[in-house]
């Protein structure tokens, strides 16, 4: 407590606050006085949303039929994309001749376009949650799929995670259900399954 010449200054160290959070400060105080004043007052604040760095993750689909196929296509980050298509950072493929995967955005308005999804889909670093949905094309039923990368090209930041969950369905909301792309640089999936890798800010919730 510092004093001043017409009061004091108090001045408290709250610790971390999570970005992407609206916080309050009640404050009450009274004075010597006769008769004393009271304060009883709220303040409200908002922190500001950080922004993961710049990347792109070449991810390989992989059919293990009698002749092994391999697909690889990238998503990533960059500060000038937006949720829809960018003609300087996405890219659509050709109709494939053969086994491939692809991504869709939930949010592109104009995805019904691109039937053959994205091959490369950039999204902006600084919305709070990105999901990109993969999906296999012109599998083999009989084999074995699987998705792999290179948890090098992940690039460390202590307030995001990119993470990935397998599913039949919809998106799972079970946080449970993702792992971290940092910690494994494989998952397995079915034919029919949709692999959901998300980058989300974690601080503000278990994630």
């Amino acid at each position: 407590m510092t004093r001043l010449v017409n009061g004091f200054s108090v001045i408290c160290d709250i610790g971390y606050l999570s970005p992407v959070h609206t916080y309050s400060v009640n404050v009450i105080a009274d004075d010597l006085d006769l008769p004393s004043n009271h304060l009883d007052t709220t303040y409200q604040f908002s922190t500001g949303s950080p922004c993961m760095p710049n990347f792109v993750i070449p991810i390989t689909a992989y059919d293990s039929a009698a002749v092994v196929k391999t697909f690889t296509f990238r998503l990533g980050m960059d500060s000038l994309a937006t949720e829809q298509y960018d003609a300087s950072l996405d890219e659509i493929p050709p109709p494939p001749p053969s086994f491939y995967a692809y991504i869709q955005n939930p949010e592109d308005t104009l995805m019904s376009l691109h039937p053959w999804g994205y091959s490369k889909d950039m999204r902006n670093p600084c919305v709070e949650e990105n999901a990109w949905h993969v999906y296999l094309g012109e599998y083999n039923t009989e084999a074995e799929h699987w998705l792999e990368w290179s948890v090098d090209d992940i690039p460390f930041d202590e307030l995001w995670k990119l993470k990935i969950a397998v599913s039949p369905g919809p998106r799972p909301t079970d946080p449970a259900a993702y792992q971290d792309m940092t910690e494994i640089s494989r998952i397995s999936l079915e034919y029919s399954d949709t692999a959901y890798i998300v980058a989300k800010f974690w601080g503000a919730e278990e994630w």
